[in-house]
């Protein structure tokens, strides 16, 4: 819905607020400036993903020769991390793939096939709806180490782990903000 209200609203000049989410480039003010998206934006979370998982792998340096992976909503809104991940995996030498899911997501196990044969070192979610649960139960089925295995905002309900149950531990998904922490993750949703 935000897509389409983004050029209506400077013809009517009324403000969109699209709090973390929306269309990322609306955050260029100059060229949108009825457009609101804070506090965060699509393209900052993606690099608050590749920082974390940059952490986890001793730095920055320790990307080079990973395989990253993006499951994604088959959307404008589950594309809008792609050009990032690009950008950020020819900066740090790191594979990046993306695999698209057509809504609602139901039919994934061709994905995770493909997951579990060309084995990425960590695999992102830009997913909605059904196709949250249907990723992490197959990411379970096989195998795939859930401590590897982060969500957006929008894959981080708890409903989301539930049909993977014991094989959900570890499985974390991006938040807007996590006051304390250096990173907007929340760990084992299903503790």
């Amino acid at each position: 819905i935000t897509y389409q209200l983004i050029p209506k609203a400077a013809v009517d000049e009324v403000p969109i607020f699209s709090m973390g989410y929306g269309r990322t480039s609306a955050a260029n003010g100059k060229v949108f400036p009825w457009v609101f998206n804070f506090p965060a934006t699509y393209w900052s979370q993606a690099t608050a993903l590749v920082q974390y998982i940059a952490d986890q792998e001793g730095g920055f340096d320790g990307l080079k020769g990973k395989k990253i992976y993006l499951v994604y909503h088959n959307s404008a809104y589950g594309k809008e991390p792609i050009r990032t991940l690009e950008a950020m995996a020819e900066k740090f030498g790191y594979e990046f793939r993306g695999l698209p899911v057509d809504h609602p997501g139901q039919e994934q196990k061709a994905t995770w096939l493909q997951i579990r044969k060309e084995k990425p070192d960590w695999v992102l979610m830009w997913g909605w709806g059904v196709m949250n649960q249907v990723a992490i139960q197959e990411a379970a089925n096989i195998r795939f180490p859930m401590e590897n295995f982060i969500g957006i905002w929008w894959s981080g309900s708890e409903n989301d782990v539930l049909p993977g149950g014991d094989g959900s531990h570890g499985y974390k998904a991006l938040a807007l903000g996590n006051p304390g922490s250096d990173y907007p993750i929340y760990e084992d949703l299903k503790k």
